[in-house]
């Protein structure tokens, strides 16, 4: 069965949905195409991967990123995702995104990810 929301507030009006669920996140899209410099929080998908799979690594960005970059060791990507693998149980790697737009570029926003 699929989530409900509702908002009732008057103060936004346009919204815009980023992420896989249930790690999803919702934002206001303020007037003027964004509002401000994209802000970043990656997820992973799986959270915990078995080692020699990959994983899918999402942005989440809010403000419209009209670009991406990528940092980590293995890190295969140029858009909204970043796929990686890694072959050793136990290895843990550390994924850098930024996302920029005609506001500027956002902080950089990080996740570790652990292989099983």
């Amino acid at each position: 069965m699929g989530a409900t929301l509702t908002y009732n507030g008057a103060g936004c009006t346009s919204f815009t949905l980023s992420g896989n669920p249930p790690n999803q996140t919702l934002t206001c899209v303020t007037s003027g195409g964004g509002g401000g410099v994209p802000v970043c929080a990656p997820t992973a998908s799986p959270a915990s991967p078995v080692h020699g799979h990959n994983a899918v690594i999402s942005a989440n960005c809010t403000n419209s990123p009209t670009s991406y970059v990528w940092t980590g060791s293995g890190c295969v990507g140029s858009g909204a995702t970043c796929t990686v693998m890694v072959s050793k149980a136990g290895a843990t790697r550390t994924f850098t995104v930024k996302g920029s737009n005609a506001a500027g570029t956002g902080t950089a926003a990080q996740i570790p990810v652990t292989w099983q």
